[in-house]
């Protein structure tokens, strides 16, 4: 589970990487269709735009792999969220990508 102040910042867009739905805004906006096609190259392309990118010693051991893998695991959020969280990160979702052509659910 996660700490409630860290996901009350989250909900309100604080975080040190920026608001959440901005970014998925702005890839969304930006068509970044290939992420899919390409995923090692996106996970340290974004690594690299948080300030946090991958050391050698990182790639040879394998770590952008298992976060690829991690992040193909579908649902998994469902293991960390309470039902009232969910319902929450859903609403404002809706009311940030609203009018964007984004659809989720």
């Amino acid at each position: 589970m996660y700490h409630p102040m860290t996901f009350e910042l989250f909900c309100q867009g604080v975080a040190d990487y920026g608001p959440f739905w901005d970014h998925v805004l702005g890839f969304w906006k930006a068509r970044i269709g290939t992420m899919k096609q390409e995923p090692v190259f996106y996970v340290k392309r974004l690594a690299e735009f948080v300030g946090q990118p991958f050391s050698a010693e990182e790639e040879s051991e394998g770590v952008v792999d298992q976060i690829i893998k991690l992040c193909s695991q579908i649902g998994d959020w469902k293991h960390h969220f309470t039902d009232e969280m969910a319902k929450r990160v859903d609403h404002i979702t809706g009311e940030k990508i609203k009018g964007s052509g984004l659809t989720f659910g």
